[in-house]
């Protein structure tokens, strides 16, 4: 920010004053991540597929010593600017008439009240439409039925899903089986 006092009252000995602009609220309080710099690790993280033990190192070639623990933890700081993107697609998604489910499992390591080696699952949501496409996750601890049944609420449509018995008991769903995971009953019957 710039600052601005008067020349000559500081030559004639005069009090002078100091006027500066407000400086930018940071984007997270106590660090040096500006807006675009988070966007740029972001967007080579999510977009580029370029993890961020690359980026560290891509960096470090450039005289800039920036870890990847401090990128990770400036991501996970900054993703309370998403939530309301992330509700108002999921708003959209709900909206629609056809939704792919899956989920999948994922070992999370120093999360507070779980042991390491306890299996936590990634759900995945995407919308059916090619002009709206969504695709949302969503993190929980379990795989347990209350998760979709959470998620989902509010949603009247067809969902698309695996076969995974938890998605069988959501109400006012009308659910339809994945070809692919039927293709591949088939092809273990013909083996």
């Amino acid at each position: 920010t710039h600052k601005y006092s008067c020349r000559h009252c500081e030559t004639t000995g005069i009090d002078v004053k100091i006027i500066s602009a407000n400086t930018p609220k940071p984007l997270i309080k106590g660090s040096m991540a500006t807006p675009s710099a988070l966007s740029h690790i972001m967007t080579q993280k999510y977009m580029n597929a370029v993890p961020l033990y690359r980026q560290e190192k891509y960096l470090k070639s450039l005289g800039i010593n920036l870890s990847r623990q401090t990128m990770s933890n400036w991501i996970i700081k900054s993703s309370r600017y998403f939530e309301p993107i992330y509700e108002r697609m999921k708003e959209i998604l709900l909206n629609q008439d056809i939704i792919h489910a899956d989920e999948t499992p994922l070992q999370v390591l120093k999360e507070e009240n779980r042991q390491a080696k306890q299996k936590s699952y990634m759900w995945l949501y995407k919308s059916n439409s090619f002009e709206k496409q969504i695709v949302l996750y969503d993190y929980q601890t379990s795989r347990s039925y209350e998760k979709p049944k959470n998620f989902l609420a509010g949603f009247k449509g067809f969902l698309n899903t695996d076969g995974y018995a938890a998605y069988a008991k959501l109400k006012n769903i009308t659910q339809v089986g994945c070809l692919a995971h039927v293709r591949r009953k088939f092809k273990d019957a013909m083996d």
